[in-house]
């Protein structure tokens, strides 16, 4: 007797199925995913019953679990009370794409590795129309909705998504009007954010590059040795500054090829409407501001006066 009431109670168990509400989606589009799932039986009533209640305006994006049949107020309770099973995923400004790797794989368990991958893949690049070595600089450090062993190139969507839903027609004008193109944008704006440790300093720092750039002068960005180097440092030595790289921007002029970190939007903001100075130099006192100089000599009793070596 008993093995056949744990028989039946297997057999009658509910199923779990799992469906994605995205930004956008209408009732009757959410109507037909509950019904492709098995998780109501009526899509038109489905439907109905939101516009009659008002909730057809409640329904919130996300990742949600249903038993089926689970019926379809039950249903709209859960998606209008926004009861998913997300993984809640925040980037912080300026990680770059290892960075974000380890944070979704420890957070969902998802394969950093061939996130890296596609973040180098040239096919995803022109896929998404981005004329950059990789996709460093393009993806928005924000906080994601993410569940358990979320696929690498859906990640890499929401994030190229959102940068794109950020960088706006008159983001492209100004840039446009400045003679740069999108990826020196992003790029220059990974060197500010890099940098800047204070909101406030952002169009300033901004300021120093865009002048070195129009004097064409090196930028000599010590963010951009960090990045290129195996192994993570908190600080440089000489023989850093010689490292043979296109990125190294002691020994190249310009620009490097590409971003070295993912900018905020502050970060992109400052690059596209730097701030008015004759500055040339920069030079960090130690408390997240900077002393900024407009000639060498300057520069260097800055750095005197805060014992800087370097």
């Amino acid at each position: 007797m008993s093995m056949l009431f744990l028989s039946f109670l297997i057999i009658s168990s509910p199923n779990r199925v799992y469906i994605e509400i995205e930004n956008g989606d209408g009732c009757e589009e959410v109507a037909k995913k509950l019904y492709e799932s098995e998780a109501i039986r009526q899509p038109v009533l489905f439907a109905v019953w939101a516009r009659i209640t008002g909730n057809d305006k409640r329904i919130k994006a996300g990742r949600y679990e249903f038993e089926t049949p689970c019926g379809l107020r039950n249903a709209l309770r859960k998606i209008v009370e926004g009861e998913t099973v997300d993984i809640k995923v925040t980037i912080p400004e300026g990680t770059n794409i290892f960075d974000i790797a380890e944070i979704f794989q420890t957070n969902t368990g998802m394969d950093s590795v061939e996130f890296i991958n596609l973040a180098r893949d040239s096919s995803l690049l022109d896929r998404f129309g981005i004329n950059a070595p990789t996709l460093e600089g393009f993806l928005f450090p924000d906080t994601y909705f993410a569940f358990d062993s979320i696929p690498p190139e859906r990640v890499i969507n929401m994030m190229i998504k959102r940068f794109f839903e950020l960088f706006d027609s008159t983001m492209l004008a100004k840039m446009d009007s400045l003679g740069f193109t999108l990826n020196e944008i992003v790029t220059l704006a990974s060197l500010i954010q890099s940098e800047a440790k204070v909101k406030e300093e952002m169009s300033i720092i901004s300021s120093v590059y865009h002048n070195r750039l129009a004097r064409g002068r090196r930028l000599e960005s010590c963010p951009t040795i960090l990045y290129i180097l195996p192994e993570r440092k908190n600080k440089l030595l000489y023989m850093d500054l010689t490292v043979d790289s296109p990125y190294n921007t002691y020994t190249h002029p310009g620009l490097p090829p590409g971003a070295i970190c993912n900018p905020s939007k502050d970060a992109i903001l400052a690059a596209l409407y730097p701030a008015k100075t004759d500055y040339l130099y920069f030079v960090a006192k130690g408390d997240g501001t900077h002393i900024f100089s407009r000639t060498h000599k300057e520069h260097i009793n800055a750095k005197k006066g805060i014992g800087a070596t370097d």
